[in-house]
């Protein structure tokens, strides 16, 4: 059984000859030509894997002409066979993206090497373009009609597929983002961009990648192509843009970056994680990560609970620097009341993945200030410097409470460790 069907092109048939020969000792189906012309008609009617071409052919068309020429018809990989070269010829031959250039009198070990690593980059090339061909963009969007025109063919030409989820607009989004070319998803009230991501995720089967941008214009359209290349590459599992990972950036108001730094500590601690953006809106995700994710959270708290949830199930988690955009109409919300909203639900959170942290920590703090305060109020008490017993009783319900706190860390703990048993 032939391992690879290849075309060999070359103007001295002698050695046309002696190349077949000894690739089909290798198992290689071989089919030969002499001319360009030839060549093409070969490769048009077989559709070889590769082509082994010579430089100089016979004729008027050269080697990288007729390889032009088949490139119209198929896209196969081009191994180049040269006896003379300089730097001219090499510059051309740079214009047809060959997968090998290989210096006459030809080694068979060499050429079989070639082949080889001719296969398996055009393979590998192939499946990236599969995979980044389905590529789908959620928008969740919310009375975004100045915006969201813009994003969306912004965001069509580096994806094919263009989702806008409409949470509850009353403005025009809908009806532009249609101009614009976006399937549209709607929530008759508005629920909260964590529901809106939800409906978006769930209506996106088919996807190989699942990119997340906001409707406001801050994103940048044209990171998307950075953002799902570690993906395609097999490096990770999850890409979340940020705006910090080269330090700070300058365009970040004061006030929201304080708040950023608050809320990026507080879902570190949570996710066990270092992530610089943790509210980033920008983000990639490899599909078979989406049944990590549950959309407990409904408001803007759902981009720390998606970096703890990821980081839970043990995916990869990379980030790639963005840029952002703060003179257009940004978030609606309040940042103040925004800010503690999250934090509130990130510290909420700590109470089931860190339980040690949330209640054995502050209970055992508790049962030591508990017991050293106790016995310096006993002593005062038998010491006649107080007459009362209430300050040590007290201490000693503050240790009670403190150990019935830390060991209600310690089960939660255990509890815990039992259900990722379980699930492993």
């Amino acid at each position: 059984m032939y391992k690879n069907k290849i075309l060999v092109v070359d103007e001295n048939r002698l050695d046309a000859i002696k190349i077949k020969e000894k690739l089909e000792k290798l198992g290689y189906k071989i089919l030969t030509a002499t001319t360009g012309k030839e060549g093409i008609k070969i490769a048009i009617e077989n559709n070889p894997e590769i082509i082994l071409v010579d430089l100089q052919l016979t004729g008027k068309m050269s080697g990288i002409e007729a390889v032009k020429k088949i490139h119209t018809y198929h896209n196969i990989p081009v191994i180049y066979m040269t006896d003379y070269w300089d730097e001219e010829i090499l510059e051309k031959v740079k214009l047809t993206n060959p997968y090998g250039f290989i210096v006459k009198p030809l080694k068979i070990s060499e050429v079989n090497a070639n082949i080889q690593m001719a296969i398996y980059k055009h393979q590998s090339d192939s499946n990236k373009r599969e995979f980044s061909e389905r590529i789908t963009a959620i928008i969740p969007a919310y009375n975004e009609q100045v915006t969201i025109g813009s994003v969306v063919l912004k965001t069509k030409m580096y994806v094919n597929r263009v989702i806008v989820v409409d949470d509850g607009s009353t403005d025009k989004t809908v009806e532009i983002a249609v101009l614009a070319g976006a399937e549209i998803i709607r929530h008759k009230t508005n629920m909260g961009k964590g529901k809106a991501l939800k409906t978006g995720f769930e209506v996106s089967k088919g996807a190989q990648i699942i990119v997340t941008l906001d409707a406001d214009g801050q994103h940048s359209s044209s990171d998307i192509p950075k953002l799902v290349k570690p993906i395609i590459d097999g490096e990770a599992d999850i890409v979340n843009g940020s705006r910090y990972i080269d330090g700070d950036d300058k365009n970040t108001p004061s006030y929201r970056r304080v708040g950023q730094t608050v809320l990026d500590k507080a879902t570190n601690f949570n996710a066990k994680t270092h992530i610089t953006d943790s509210q980033s809106g920008l983000r990639a995700f490899a599909s078979y990560t989406i049944p990590a994710f549950k959309f407990r959270e409904t408001g803007y708290g759902i981009e720390s609970e998606m970096i703890i949830e990821a980081s839970n199930a043990g995916f990869k988690i990379v980030e790639v620097p963005i840029g952002v955009r703060y003179d257009v109409d940004g978030s609606k919300m309040n940042p103040l009341s925004h800010g503690i909203g999250v934090l509130v639900k990130v510290l909420q959170d700590i109470e089931f993945n860190r339980p040690l942290y949330y209640f054995t920590i502050p209970g055992v703090i508790m049962i030591a200030v508990g017991l050293i305060s106790g016995l310096i109020f006993f002593g005062s008490y038998l010491d006649h410097r107080s007459s009362s017993l209430a300050p040590t009783i007290l201490a000693a319900l503050l240790t009670i409470a403190g150990t019935f706190i830390a060991f209600t860390g310690i089960i939660l703990h255990s509890i815990s460790r039992m259900i990722e048993r379980v699930l492993d």
